[in-house]
């Protein structure tokens, strides 16, 4: 399985690799008050690299979410206690905004 994993990982590097060096040329880039002209190969090697880095945060924050519900069910409340009583509330809210409409008639 491992070497599976360095044919896949190497190829992605050629292809990459490849790409990179058919895009050589200036491309106008322009941020708010600022403009550039960098290679086109060096905005696809930022791309890549920044979502090769979010790519890797994801899970970690799955896990912190999961972990902070995880945390919340276990102090006593969950989200559905938490969503079923702002029904209530907001049920009980409508109710009293009719009552103040039958008042006013």
């Amino acid at each position: 399985m491992k070497q599976v994993r360095w044919i896949l990982l190497l190829s992605l590097i050629v292809l990459f690799l490849i790409v990179v060096f058919q895009n050589l040329e200036a491309t106008k880039l322009q941020l708010v008050f600022f403009t550039f002209e960098p290679p086109l190969a060096l905005l696809l090697s930022i791309t890549l690299a920044l979502g090769f880095v979010l790519g890797l945060l994801a899970p970690a924050m799955w896990k912190v979410r999961n972990w902070r519900n995880s945390k919340s069910k276990s102090d006593g409340t969950s989200e559905t206690q938490e969503a079923s009583a702002n029904n209530v509330k907001s049920e009980s809210e409508a109710e009293s905004q009719d009552e103040k409409a039958s008042e006013q008639d």
